[in-house]
């Protein structure tokens, strides 16, 4: 590695790593007060405890601002003080100096990739039992089997509880109603492929009913589930897709589709996920135009709001595309790839131009 490359990695790094803890620490002391606000039934062991389990989650959402804040700080820098000027002088190339930051801005993206895949999903899942208290203690999650409910004298278990991003209710697939009688012996089992809750209550979808006792088994298109099992109870034990892990996404996607049920929520997911590194560069180059540009005259500051600004665009650029391509059924993977790789060939034309 050159000694112009190790110079731009050494400034832009450190001021993404910056960037990400002062984020970090804003949000958290948002969420900090939001959850003391209605903390009621809550202690502040309990109140912290939630907090320090879902930084990871906060981490990894906020990375890609300080990606940007930090790429422009870290090149902004380094114009002021004309070391950018010095090193075109010497005939470094602009693209040479654009790949070192975002060389740089990659190696950071890959601590955030980590702790969204290892860090994150564990403890939202551990927050929200810490947030249920007494309240979730009839429901329990297992890593392999999947979600059990005590609804009385029966248990039902779902091997996978779907709570969709864009907030529909609750959805229970794979699912076994296990019915005992009063001293423990199993009288009914009941199979279902899904368990929505429609108008107010439960509905149970391509029904199977165990023979037990050597009784016929019978099949139904629906059935009714007589529970007070609410969607919120399940909700606060549910992970929605993007917060889950690459790994648990994978396996909820393969699943809707071996069952033909509903598998956009997880594909955008996937991309959404797959795609991250890539929408992290896209944005840190579409800040490095301004950083060859004259930044005495609109100082850091200047650099930093149009940072920003350009990832506002960004995500709601990439919220519409999704929604667009959401509703018409088309490929995820596109939705996920054009908004990034639109931004990231115009700031690339944009650069050479310059």
């Amino acid at each position: 590695m050159s000694a112009s490359s190790r110079l731009v990695i050494r400034s832009v790094i450190p001021m993404v790593l910056v960037a990400w803890l002062v984020l970090i620490a804003i949000m958290t002391l948002l969420e900090l007060k939001d959850q003391l606000a209605g903390s009621e039934s809550k202690d502040i062991s309990t109140v912290l405890g939630i907090i320090m389990l879902t930084t990871p989650r906060r981490a990894y959402e906020y990375f890609v601002y300080s990606a940007v804040i930090g790429s422009a700080i870290g090149l902004g820098q380094l114009a002021q003080s004309s070391e950018l000027i010095a090193l075109r002088a010497v005939g470094v190339s602009k693209l040479k100096i654009v790949g070192s930051a975002l060389f740089g801005v990659f190696l950071v993206t890959l601590v955030a990739f980590f702790i969204a895949e290892f860090l994150s999903a564990p403890g939202e899942r551990r927050a929200q039992a810490l947030a249920s208290g007494n309240a979730g203690r009839d429901i329990g999650v297992g890593n392999k089997s999947g979600l059990w409910l005590k609804d009385g004298s029966s248990f039902v278990n779902a091997r996978r509880a779907v709570l969709s991003d864009s907030g529909k209710p609750v959805e229970l697939w794979d699912v076994r109603l296990l019915n005992f009688d009063a001293k423990g012996h199993l009288i009914a089992l009941t199979l279902a492929q899904t368990a929505t809750f429609e108008n107010g209550g439960w509905l149970l979808k391509n029904i199977t009913r165990a023979g037990l006792d050597g009784a016929p088994s019978s099949k139904a298109a629906e059935l009714a589930w007589e529970t007070g099992l609410r969607p919120e109870q399940i909700a606060s034990r549910t992970l929605r897709p993007a917060r889950q892990s690459l790994q648990e996404i994978w396996l909820n996607l393969n699943y809707a589709r071996a069952n033909n049920l509903d598998s956009q929520g997880f594909s955008a997911a996937l991309w959404q996920r797959l795609t991250f590194p890539l929408s992290v560069l896209a944005l840190a180059l579409a800040t490095t135009p301004f950083a060859f540009a004259s930044l005495r005259t609109g100082g850091l500051g200047r650099s930093i709001f149009v940072g920003m600004m350009l990832a506002v665009v960004f995500f709601v650029l990439q919220k519409m595309i999704v929604s667009l391509f959401d509703t018409y059924g088309w490929s995820m993977a596109i939705a996920y790839f054009l908004p990034a790789s639109l931004i990231a060939g115009f700031s690339f034309w944009r650069l050479q131009k310059d």
